[in-house]
């Protein structure tokens, strides 16, 4: 199962308050009034995980975070102790979404009397089937005219501030829009615009009507570097107040936020995250925490640029310097993306940002947009003995004996082991079902080995199968008696040739030559 970690926003939540805030992948604010940021969902899966990074905390006593289904709590739930900064996670509860549910994540700071906490929350989906998560696009009040949005972000009067690049191909769906309050003259429209032309998706609500409104019969297939906006057209008199929300169907997330009216000067060194919408000078206001994921395609969008100097753009894990750079060249405006690098956090609470360094002389670089993708790591783990052969485990069972080297976490006090001198003795067991990625890339084989008697040559070979046939295999000679890693790192085209995914074996043969 793939799992998506919604970017819920950074936000300041003060005493005496209970706030609220929309539960998807969005640059969020926190409302006291929790009906104007439910979001409905349409995708059945599991809510896991729910995380607050805690930059900044006054609070005379604790608050309360808890995930929110039909304004009722439900199980998710942290505390956060008072004055404390740092990760709050809760790594135990969970919670079953079905289609039509609506959700919020609330904080009470009741108890404190006074303070407050600035810090970005996070929750993890993971859809029981499709590879679906839901796109949040942001609350929108006293709205009056054509706005254009930025799909995560924020809105404008220009469409060249919020339009940019997919960096994979995506498909988005199940338009949902929720208005609170309407006094438009009009009908208002809400619907997509790809590469300038208005896309599939739509939404019309008829004037002074307010309530919840989809559009389930549509949907817009965006291929990779394509643009995209959202819209909304309410051209009568008078304003409305909604939120807007759709699914976006893909093997990763575009992530991304607009930087309108972002700068950057001669000599400057700041920081900004590929989503939350703002640049700072201290990098960790502007940090956010990933669990394991791959990171790749970071672009940059220069709207105006009077520099006589180069702007570099830096990711940057746990304020270390990653792969990916973007350089934006002296006097120039477009777009400015890294197709070569990617960086790859492997183990969980990583916090990034990016790095904005500009160099010395005279004239500024206003941005619009940074994106990038992001691609869940997915991990297939022995299930199930395909078959033994005369192969034990460490206690000379002969039963499930997959069990251990089925850990998360390697662990050497457990093993599989062949007979003394083995003459091509095979093992085989069966991986646990995955989703298909829809990629080549990244595809990666990791076990341990080694042999119990020095003077013994003893060969291995491990293989990748797709049912009796091999995707990938790789040989390891003559063994050490020390335990060894070994990296099997299929090509595209091998990974491309999985074509059912539920049907993967670890193939792993012994010889004395």
């Amino acid at each position: 199962m793939t799992s998506y970690q919604y970017q819920c926003g950074r936000a300041s939540f003060s005493n005496n308050n209970v706030e609220y805030l929309f539960v998807g992948h969005q640059n969020s604010i926190s409302n006291t009034t929790e009906a104007d940021f439910k979001s409905e969902h349409k995708q059945v899966g599991v809510f896991s995980n729910l995380l607050i990074f805690v930059t900044t905390n006054s609070l005379n006593n604790s608050a309360t975070i808890t995930l929110r289904k039909s304004e009722s709590d439900v199980n998710g739930t942290l505390s956060v102790t008072s004055s404390t900064t740092g990760i709050f996670e809760d790594t135990t509860n969970t919670d079953t979404v079905v289609s039509g549910d609506e959700f919020t994540i609330g904080v009470d700071g009741t108890v404190a009397s006074s303070g407050s906490i600035e810090g970005q929350m996070t929750i993890t989906f993971s859809p029981t089937s499709e590879q679906n998560f839901i796109v949040r696009i942001m609350q929108l009040l006293n709205v009056v005219g054509l706005r254009r949005g930025h799909i995560f972000s924020t809105w404008a009067s220009s469409a060249t501030q919020v339009e940019f690049k997919v960096k994979h191909p995506i498909t988005l769906d199940k338009l949902w829009v929720n208005v609170v309050a309407n006094a438009q003259d009009a009908t208002t429209d809400y619907y997509t615009v790809i590469d300038d032309v208005q896309g599939n998706l739509l939404v019309s609500v008829a004037t002074v009507t307010t309530g919840q409104f989809e559009d389930l019969s549509n949907s817009d297939d965006i291929a990779l570097d394509q643009e995209i906006r959202f819209d909304i057209d309410a051209m009568g008199t008078g304003s409305i107040d909604s939120s807007v929300a759709m699914d976006m169907v893909s093997s990763g997330y575009t992530i991304t936020s607009a930087k309108i009216g972002s700068t950057i000067s001669s000599g400057q060194v700041k920081y900004t995250n590929i989503i939350t919408s703002t640049i700072k000078i201290d990098e960790g206001e502007t940090q956010q925490v990933f669990k394991p994921a791959t990171f790749d395609k970071m672009e940059t969008k220069v709207l105006t640029n009077s520099a006589d100097y180069i702007i570099t753009l830096t990711f940057r894990i746990d304020g270390v310097n990653g792969n990916q750079v973007n350089s934006v060249g002296a006097g120039l405006t477009g777009y400015f993306a890294d197709t070569t690098n990617s960086d790859t956090i492997r183990d969980s609470q990583k916090k990034i940002t990016v790095q904005l360094t500009a160099g010395t002389g005279t004239g500024t670089v206003n941005f619009s947009i940074i994106s990038g993708r992001m691609t869940n790591k997915q991990f297939g783990r022995p299930d199930a003995d395909q078959s033994i052969g005369s192969w034990e485990d460490e206690v000379g069972g002969t039963t499930n004996i997959y069990q251990s080297i089925d850990e998360v976490i390697p662990d050497d006090t457990d093993f599989i082991i062949s007979e003394v001198e083995p003459s091509t003795s095979v093992y085989v067991a069966k991986i646990n079902s995955i989703v298909d990625p829809q990629t080549g890339e990244d595809h990666v084989v990791r076990y341990r080995y080694k042999k119990d008697v020095a003077s013994v040559t003893i060969d291995i070979i491990v293989r990748l199968k797709q049912g009796a046939t091999t995707i990938a295999s790789e040989t390891k000679s003559n063994i050490s008696t020390t335990i060894t890693e070994g990296t099997l790192l299929l090509t595209p085209t091998e990974a491309n040739n999985i074509t059912d995914y539920t049907d993967l074996r670890i193939e792993i043969t012994a010889d004395v030559p």
